[in-house]
């Protein structure tokens, strides 16, 4: 996989200088599965121009492929490191078939009969303007009311959530068959597309601080139901893949299924960025914020940098365009 920085311009206010030609250029190219945090560059151009930026880091917090495991333990190939290992339980194990390499597969009858469960809560999953994240998956089943995600301690406490194919919306939408959550004491959140019919589908709920929105392969899924407006802080300090907490009422059962490609990001991802992970499971593209100081005028020219990463990481760059 390979991580790029797009083109970026940032707004000088600086008087107009005379274009001067180019300077000598050179070009470096890297790669890498992942930014571990945000970066700080110096990217120079002969001894006229400094470009210091900084990295806004989109890497996800917990992913798990199931790709890399040891045992009975799922490795979190995120940034949230070894403190977000999750281990199996119940009727989970993985099996060769998912989307991408091996899948979690979980069987069951009650939604908390099998998962693998992570001992922290990842990011709190709360719906607040102070707060934004993102939860994403591939699942394949046929059962109705399926479970995939949850966030709580174990029970069904207050605020604890749950991800599923909602049952409990009274007779309105398409219950029990389209993705969505259940909150404690603050409702459901139901889409329209049918997830159940036996073939993948990538879902994905995303928050921004304003705005829920969710994703089935790749595209916007309307809302139902949207309840979860203005909720207190989100509790757990557990987040599970694959089941959910016992002691629920809302319809949820085991989802007798498949789950590939885990993702919990702290930030909400764009539609674009949702779109890369459905057409070929790539973390997003980083942005990059530029502040220029120069003597020199090079407005609307295209330079390619040696960059030096500090602390030391690989990434790429391409199309930096000074405006």
């Amino acid at each position: 996989m390979r991580t790029l920085l797009k083109k970026t311009a940032c707004c000088l206010g600086i008087n107009p200088i005379p274009k001067q030609p180019a300077p000598p250029v050179q070009r470096t190219i890297m790669k890498s599965p992942f930014l571990k945090g945000a970066l700080c560059l110096s990217l120079a151009a002969g001894a006229l121009t400094s470009v210091h930026a900084q990295l806004v880091d989109k890497t996800p917090l917990l992913h798990m492929s199931f790709d890399n495991v040891s045992g009975t333990n799922v490795i979190n190939d995120g940034t949230g490191g070894a403190t977000m290992n999750g281990a199996m339980y119940g009727g989970a194990s993985i099996v060769p078939g998912g989307k991408f390499g091996n899948a979690l597969q979980v069987l069951g009858v009650a939604s908390p009969d099998a998962s693998v469960r992570i001992l922290n809560a990842v990011v709190p999953l709360t719906v607040q303007p102070t707060n934004a994240w993102t939860v994403a998956c591939w699942i394949q089943s046929t059962v109705q009311g399926g479970t995939w995600m949850y966030q709580g301690s174990g029970g069904w406490g207050v605020d604890n959530t749950t991800f599923a194919m909602v049952v409990n919306n009274g007779s309105v939408g398409n219950n029990g068959h389209a993705a969505g959550g259940v909150r404690n004491s603050r409702g459901w959140q139901q889409g329209t597309a049918t997830v159940d019919d036996g073939n993948w589908h990538h879902i994905v709920f995303t928050f921004d601080g304003t705005n829920k929105v969710q994703y089935v392969d790749g595209v916007v899924d309307p809302w139902i139901a949207n309840q979860w407006n203005a909720t207190p802080i989100a509790t757990g300090n557990q987040f599970w893949i694959g089941g959910g907490g016992t002691g629920q009422n809302d319809g949820q059962v085991c989802l007798n299924g498949l789950i590939d490609e885990a993702y919990v990001f702290n930030r909400a991802l764009s539609q674009s960025d949702v779109k890369a992970l459905y057409d070929s499971n790539n973390v997003p593209v980083v942005p990059l914020t530029v502040a220029v100081s120069t003597n020199a005028g090079y407005r609307g020219q295209v330079f390619t940098y040696t960059a030096t990463a500090t602390p030391a990481n690989t990434f790429s760059v391409t199309n930096a365009r000074v405006e």
